[in-house]
């Protein structure tokens, strides 16, 4: 059964990050626990819950917050050092399916976070049951989703503390005066448990095939990737666009959410980097082999880049 994640369009939102698109979720039927909803989405399997049980890539702590006849719920959190999911279970209201709910305000803020290069996008879920559009599980609750994610050089989540502010519960209407629900506050903070589990491969000088660019150095995390590449056409419009990995069972992971256009870090050398977030999390030494594309738009032919086995 699909859900699908419906946020505002067309309209600034307070936040302090940049919005960009959320990957579609899936999950199961409306009877299941919305803290499920999460794992679904990022298609966390039991080896790789055992993998991280020690490192605190899943947090579970409930934080609940009632104001304006609405209690909202911290459900659950997932995070490496770049990238953070987290859920929430919001009660109180049973939303009809011809409406489209939204937090009318969203603010995000992490200490040393910079607002330059980050993104976030939040919405709350919905799934097609009956020929209609539902929001509400069997429990009467919904469910609301933030992605946030930074390509800022040097920067960790773990062990910050995050603030997230909700504002206002609105129904949007396109053109027209959202309809106001709830005109509360919905304010959490919690210190962020992250795994910093990363793989690291340096010196590796890998051509990429049709291209005259080389992959110098690479950062394989759970959750994000990042990839510097030495790209002589880069000035000219030339670089390659990594559009997924290739797990050792064969498994291609695409999909992945980039941080902004690739940032040239030495003109003369022509050298660039670029940080990329999967769509779930993976283990770091899985990954046997990079997909590439040598256009940008229509993403041209893909090409694969193996990677030296992880020792």
């Amino acid at each position: 059964m699909k859900r699908n994640i419906m946020k505002r369009r067309n309209r600034p939102v307070w936040i302090a990050v940049l919005l960009a698109a959320l990957c579609v979720l899936t999950g199961a039927a409306a009877e299941r626990d919305p803290n499920a909803l999460l794992e679904d989405n990022l298609k966390i399997t039991d080896s790789i819950r055992e993998l991280f049980r020690e490192d605190g890539l899943i947090d579970t702590q409930k934080i609940r917050v009632e104001n304006a006849g609405i209690a909202v719920t911290l459900d659950e959190c997932v995070a490496d050092a770049r990238h953070i999911r987290a859920a929430f279970r919001v009660s109180g209201v049973m939303i009809p399916d011809e409406e489209q709910p939204l937090f009318d305000g969203i603010r995000i803020v992490v200490p040393g976070l910079d607002n330059d290069g980050e993104a976030a996008s939040a919405g709350f879920i919905n799934w097609v049951e009956d020929r209609r559009i539902v929001w509400n599980d069997a429990g009467g609750d919904a469910t609301f989703f933030f992605a946030c994610y930074t390509d800022q050089e040097g920067f960790s989540f773990a062990g910050k503390e995050i603030t997230v502010t909700l504002e206002k519960l609105v129904y949007s209407r396109y053109g027209g005066e959202d309809k106001v629900v709830a005109d509360g506050k919905w304010e959490f903070s919690w210190e962020l448990h992250c795994t910093e589990k990363e793989r690291q491969l340096a010196g590796l000088e890998l051509e990429v095939p049709e291209t005259r660019a080389v992959l110098t150095d690479l950062a394989i995390a759970p959750m994000h990737m990042a990839a510097s590449l030495v790209v002589p056409g880069y000035f000219d419009g030339e670089a390659p666009y990594i559009t997924g990995v290739v797990m050792q069972d064969g498994t291609a992971v695409t999909g992945m959410m980039e941080s902004t256009s690739m940032s040239p870090q030495d003109r003369k050398k022509a050298t660039c980097s670029h940080v990329y977030f999967f769509n779930r999390v993976i283990d770091p030494d899985q990954v046997a082999a990079l997909l590439f594309t040598n256009e940008l738009w229509d993403r041209g032919t893909t090409v694969t880049v193996p990677l030296p086995a992880a020792r």
